[in-house]
């Protein structure tokens, strides 16, 4: 029997600026979390407000057996401009979507009876109130803190949020604590930290496996494998050397796979 997984979050167009040389890649969490969750035989589906210009992330979405059932704007939708200059990366929005409506959500949430929900804002798409409203009818709901970091609206997120909150370094801070009864942050390479009531826990040096050649999504799929072994009964610390081990063996998959649609 093939488990659900429903990711909130918008499709994304990044404009990255390498070197002075521009390249325009498809994007967004429900890409890289939703692929990695097909690859596993998980039934994946995604809501989010799609504009124009992202209707080509939604294609390549569909293709790698992500279906987007929700919503298609009148917007260009998100796209983000990405410049790496050394080893540093400054991320600006130059379109964005409208939010999401709790309908938007929850007609969805009642028809596909998702097994787990990751909500992963890009930006503003998704109201701070909406994770609690998710969570208090799927328990097993995790939620990525990146978009509401970037868009200022982290210090309106409620108690009980999600059962997990992941960020990367300085993206939790500010929050309460309460938000969740678990709080990751990952770094790419580097340490790993559990926090708990806003204490660290637990600590892993450097998740398990090798180095990879392209990190981009491995948060994603980071955030959507803890989730779904906690939710299993996995304990805290095997769980989360487990989903950095499985990290690096799927994220490279995801990555070949999204080429390959790009390329044909």
């Amino acid at each position: 029997m093939s488990r659900t997984l429903l990711v909130v979050s918008a499709p994304t167009v990044d404009v990255k600026i390498v070197g002075g040389r521009l390249i325009r890649e498809v994007g967004g969490p429900a890409l890289y979390a939703g692929a990695a969750a097909s690859l596993l035989g998980w039934e994946v589906y995604a809501v989010g407000p799609i504009g124009h210009v992202t209707l080509e992330t939604v294609h390549v979405e569909g293709i790698l057996g992500i279906r987007r059932i929700c919503c298609k704007t009148s917007s260009q939708g998100f796209q983000f401009e990405l410049v790496y200059k050394a080893d540093k990366r400054s991320v600006s929005l130059l379109s964005k979507g409208p939010p999401l409506g709790e309908d938007d959500v929850l007609e969805h949430i009642y028809t596909i009876r998702p097994d787990a929900v990751l909500v992963s804002p890009v930006y503003s798409e998704i109201p701070p109130q909406l994770p609690t409203t998710i969570y208090q009818r799927i328990p097993c709901t995790a939620l990525d803190v990146q978009g509401y970091h970037r868009s200022g609206l982290k210090s309106a997120l409620p108690a009980g949020s999600a059962a997990i909150v992941h960020g990367s370094p300085g993206e939790l801070e500010g929050l309460r604590g309460d938000e969740a009864r678990l709080m990751v942050e990952t770094s790419g390479y580097g340490p790993l930290r559990v926090l708990a009531r806003g204490r660290t826990v637990f600590r892993l040096r450097r998740p398990r496996g090798g180095l990879l050649e392209d990190p981009t999504g491995a948060g994603d799929v980071f955030t959507f494998i803890l989730m779904t072994l906690i939710c299993r009964g996995w304990g805290l610390v095997e769980a989360v050397e487990e989903a950095s081990a499985l990290v690096f063996e799927l994220l490279p998959r995801v990555h070949e796979a999204i080429r390959s649609v790009r390329v044909s």
